[in-house]
């Protein structure tokens, strides 16, 4: 099964059927849930082990499933079936020495906003402000995911415009992951933790606590 608690997935879809009144996203949590089954089957082989959804927050629409074990290498592989793309490390997995969450100890599930630039509530924070405000955002892995799960959808790309700041991460050297779509390519660079301008913005996340 993919949530560990039934009576917490009753109280979810209890709330999140429909987003007509603003209350909750436009496309239901179960809805997502298989969505997400089906683009592991796709991209990876793999059905993701179970979960608990976090507590929805109103804006906060799209989930995101980070299946058991999966790592930024594995993914950014993923997306480079789909699409061009570049990195400017060979081996991320190797680059990114912190998350503020991770896989490897099972499954996880998060909420974002459902936004293809990111969100213009951080711009021109930097990650360090971002820490300090104990703001959660989105981890390289999260980002990918959520990048190639769109294309999938759309056949477009997130961060056409603007850069996501993946402030939930950090590389060797504190340095912080940068992911957007630039010209026909997608790319991940990097920026130094005190950077910060208005096309610069991390994602905000809804998860569970650490």
């Amino acid at each position: 099964g993919w949530i560990q608690n039934p009576r917490e997935l009753k109280k979810l879809l209890a709330g999140l059927c429909s987003s007509a009144n603003g209350k909750g996203p436009s496309n239901p949590v179960q809805q997502q849930i298989q969505e997400w089954d089906g683009f592991y089957k796709k991209h990876f082989g793999l059905v993701p082990g179970d979960f608990t959804v976090p507590d929805h927050q109103p804006g906060f629409d799209r989930l995101i499933v980070v299946a058991k074990d999966l790592t930024p290498n594995q993914v950014y592989a993923a997306c480079a079936k789909q699409f061009p793309c570049w990195r400017y490390a060979d081996d991320l997995d190797k680059e990114v020495t912190h998350n503020d969450r991770s896989p490897q100890n099972g499954t996880y599930a998060i909420w974002v906003r459902d936004r293809r630039e990111a969100d213009e509530e951080n711009k021109n924070i930097s990650a360090n402000q971002l820490a300090d405000r104990q703001v959660k955002g989105i981890t390289l892995l999260e980002r990918l995911l959520y990048g190639l799960k769109y294309h999938d959808e759309s056949g477009d790309h997130l961060d056409k415009e603007s850069l996501t700041l993946c402030a939930g991460s950090r590389l060797r050297y504190g340095t912080v992951p940068v992911a957007r779509w630039f010209f026909v390519k997608f790319r991940v660079g990097w920026l130094h933790s005190d950077y910060r301008n208005d096309a610069l913005r991390a994602r905000s996340v809804v998860s569970l606590p650490a």
